[in-house]
């Protein structure tokens, strides 16, 4: 286990954000450089970023409670954050993929400095994937390797409170894009 490097996990439940724009809720973007910002959208009382999104992090890197939308994250400069993202779906139809990193607050323009630098995508050309053995569940399981990928960044500047954008694009089973979403997390770096 490397301590520097800090792994932050995303589930998105895009059934309910599918059905959600199918009520009407809001209108699912078809525009990845105008995503649907679900931090803007309500449902009753509560945000729909807020009944979608799930962050985890080990709890050594949490402030405070994990599993929602604004999972903050504590880091120390020099710490490299890896962020994954799967889908929550009833049909295991949807996958998502995270596509762009913003920082929002404090903006760019007023302090062109990120705190964040080098933030790309990895593809990592196999992983591991083993399947379950249907005739003997608790056997040895199938081998299976996938390419998958991860985005990643190192914590350069220390602050107190960095507000970021994650941009994601739901895709169907076929890998056609569905739509484009974002909402936006938070972090500290001590």
């Amino acid at each position: 286990m490397n301590d520097n490097i800090v792994d932050i996990l995303i589930t998105i439940d895009v059934d309910t954000i599918l059905e959600s724009a199918e009520k009407g809720l809001f209108r699912l973007s078809q525009n990845a450089s105008t995503p649907s910002q679900l931090y803007n959208i309500y449902d009753g009382d509560d945000r729909l970023s807020d009944q979608v999104i799930y962050m985890v992090v080990r709890r050594s890197n949490a402030d405070g409670a994990d599993g929602g939308s604004e999972l903050a994250v504590n880091l120390r400069q020099g710490d490299q954050l890896r962020w994954r993202a799967t889908s929550l779906s009833k049909g295991l139809y949807y996958s998502v993929i995270l596509y762009q990193y913003t920082q929002t607050h404090p903006p760019l323009s007023e302090d062109p400095n990120p705190y964040l630098t080098n933030v790309v995508p990895t593809v990592l050309p196999s992983t591991p994937l083993p399947i379950i053995n249907p005739d003997n569940p608790a056997g040895q399981p199938t081998a299976q390797s996938v390419r998958t990928f991860y985005w990643q960044a190192d914590a350069t500047r220390v602050c107190t409170r960095v507000t970021y954008t994650w941009s994601f694009m739901i895709v169907d089973r076929d890998n056609k894009v569905l739509g484009y979403c974002s909402w936006d997390p938070y972090f500290s770096i001590r």
